[in-house]
């Protein structure tokens, strides 16, 4: 008797739902290793490289999916299609995840390894995730930088150069001074003449707004 088949089931089921969170922090890990790659590619004009990158992300959802879903066919062997586990598997996995900040993701995730098991037609609540299992969105820290100038074109110089250096712009005084002058006819930003002009950047999530 092999050590699979003598693993209850509920035991089989951790051990899915672990390798599923293990697989998706892998995924994770490796998403943002070419992410982080963006700038220096973007710095460096390297265009064939950053394609290179898009299409690396673009084929590593699908890789690193394929290897989990060979690991649970491998665990569950001729408990496949044994829905009770599967339903077992998604509750445990579920907690899992109720940390990572990127749980809606994880969620997507686990659907995409029972659909590959499951020919499914419509949806399975009791093994795919259709309502968040989560009652509130996870509260993401709200990040506020300001900048402060003289002047509208001063504030704007440094808010283009706080993550790309002067060198690495063309043009940079001439094109924040025809923007300056763009805001201050469309009374977009709030110059105060006195002391100086602020410009506070807002980021909740993935949206960036400027006020």
């Amino acid at each position: 008797m092999s050590e699979t088949s003598a693993t209850t089931d509920s035991r089989l089921a951790a051990l899915c739902a672990e390798a599923a969170r293990d697989a998706f922090v892998e995924y994770e890990r490796h998403f943002d290793e070419i992410t982080l790659r963006a700038r220096d590619r973007f710095l460096n004009r390297d265009w064939r490289g950053s394609f290179d990158d898009a299409r690396e992300r673009l084929r590593l959802y699908s890789l690193i999916l394929a290897s989990l879903t060979n690991r649970v066919r491998e665990l569950m062997a001729g408990r496949i299609n044994n829905r009770p586990i599967w339903t077992a598997t998604k509750a445990v996995y579920s907690a899992l995840i109720a940390r990572s900040h990127r749980w809606e993701i994880a969620e997507s995730f686990f659907n995409s390894l029972t659909r590959r098991v499951f020919a499914t037609e419509g949806v399975n609540q009791a093994i795919e995730f259709v309502d968040t299992d989560f009652d509130t969105p996870v509260e993401l820290a709200q990040i506020t930088t300001c900048y402060s100038g003289t002047t509208t074109t001063d504030l704007l110089s440094k808010l283009l150069t706080a993550a790309f250096a002067k060198p690495h712009w063309q043009e940079l005084q001439s094109a924040v001074s025809v923007a300056a002058e763009r805001l201050a006819n469309v009374h977009q930003i709030e110059v105060v003449q006195s002391f100086s002009v602020t410009l506070s950047i807002e980021v909740s999530g993935f949206s960036r707004t400027l006020g």
